[in-house]
């Protein structure tokens, strides 16, 4: 033991004499740990090299991890092992956060570029799969302690947990947006699992497939701490894009379902005294406030480029149900920024305006208590009758020669018109 002591001060005094030293003795110990022959030395050695700089052995950590997984054999699970005894060795003193964001950097590494397309899919899945785990070993004993506690005399931590498992969601989002399109070239249904995966909006079994960690008894109390946070509003802005943008092998009522399961998660956590709340726009960001729009666009119908008769321009069509499941989305949000959304719909969004009414009222039947009964009827049968032309002459330039009716109409129960500054009856009207 003593001349351990003593090798591993020699370590750190060769550390301390030159910045590159600590990366090449910790990619080096982590090779031999790999492998067959392994140093008893190693972990107290990776451990003082995070003592020594935590931030930064974290990075330089994440860069080597970046690094074998372009090996061709898949060494997943042997990455995983090594992650958790890491973290154990330093007593849960791991910076979870700087190496979840390092692991999402864009990869510089020149076999990257000359690797096979198999390969980098396999690498992709595996760094997702590395920051769910990130992630879920950030939540210490301690945290769990706290959780299952029934007094809750000391919630500090946890709601420190919470914030920062909600910032590494927000880094994961930004990752699939902006970095996982530019270097991979992976399945639409690979992206969108791995997005929801980093949610936590997966099921938990899935988040221990590969090694059968955490095990029974912890993974759905580890998967729910680890889901049950706070919805940060750069994290919310950024899935909506995911859903608007082109270039991404997602369906925008995919981001729309993702964004009413985290919005409604978010608005059921304990708030109380809560600063910033779990769903907070804070209107700082002028585009922020943009939410309605964005969210109203994810419901829109999407269809073909057609050519269109000269002069014919056809009406803004959404998705029934989506379009009332975006609303919907927006009264939460209005109800937990009322200085900011809440004022927003108030003034320039009937629908919303009418939604909130409900809820205060506790009277959820149309027409409301505020509005004349026969004049409110009157103007939905109108727009109801021309919303249902308007459909069924679009459907019939869709259809290029077929004449559509309401009786072969396949278009007519799902699709609504959008009329700006109207309160619609909030529900999906059957046509006969």
């Amino acid at each position: 033991k003593p001349m351990a002591n003593f090798y591993i001060c020699c370590m750190k005094e060769l550390m301390a004499l030159h910045p590159l030293n600590m990366e090449h003795l910790m990619k080096t110990v982590i090779r031999n740990e790999l492998a067959n022959n392994r140093n008893g030395a190693n972990m107290p050695l990776i451990a003082a090299f995070f003592q020594h700089d935590p931030e930064k052995s974290a990075i330089v950590l994440a860069n080597i991890y970046q690094e074998l997984l372009l090996q061709p054999e898949d060494c997943l699970r042997s990455l995983r092992t090594l992650l958790r005894e890491i973290v154990r060795s330093v007593h849960y003193e791991f910076k979870f956060s700087q190496f979840a964001l390092a692991l999402m950097q864009e990869i510089t590494l020149p076999a990257f570029r000359t690797t096979d397309l198999k390969v980098q899919e396999r690498m992709f899945l595996s760094l997702n799969n590395l920051i769910c785990m990130t992630i879920l070993l950030s939540c210490k004993p301690s945290i769990r302690d706290i959780a299952m506690s029934t007094t809750k005399t000391d919630v500090l931590p946890l709601k420190k947990f919470q914030h920062d498992v909600a910032a590494m969601q927000k880094n994961a989002v930004w990752w699939l947006h902006k970095i996982v399109p530019t270097q991979y070239r992976i399945m639409a249904k690979h992206y969108y699992n791995s997005l929801r995966q980093v949610l936590f909006l997966d099921d938990a079994v899935n988040y221990s497939s590969k090694d059968s960690w955490p095990g029974d008894g912890e993974r759905d109390m580890l998967v729910s701490l680890c889901a049950n946070v706070p919805l940060l509003e750069n994290t919310l802005m950024r899935l909506g894009v995911l859903g608007t943008v082109n270039n991404l092998p997602l369906k925008p009522q995919e981001v729309l379902v993702i964004i009413n399961s985290v919005v409604r998660r978010a608005a059921m956590l304990d708030s109380d005294n809560d600063v910033p709340p779990p769903l907070q726009i804070t209107g700082l960001t002028k585009h922020n406030l943009d939410i309605i729009q964005m969210l109203i666009k994810l419901s829109e119908y999407k269809y073909h480029s057609v050519k269109f008769p000269e002069g014919y321009k056809p009406p803004q069509l959404v998705v029934a149900s989506h379009y009332w499941r975006a609303w919907q989305i927006l009264l939460v949000l209005a109800a937990f920024n009322p200085s900011t959304v809440g004022v927003l719909a108030w003034e320039k969004h009937p629908i919303l305006k009418g939604f909130m009414e409900m809820v205060i009222t506790n009277n959820y039947e149309f027409p409301l208590n505020s509005m004349n009964y026969q004049e409110t009827m009157m103007l939905e049968k109108q727009l109801c009758a021309a919303e249902e032309s308007d459909i069924l002459i679009f459907e019939g330039h869709l259809a290029r020669g077929v004449k559509i009716t309401k009786q072969n109409s396949q278009l007519l129960n799902q699709l609504m018109v959008v009329k700006e500054g109207v309160l619609r009856k909030p529900q999906h009207r059957e046509r006969k």
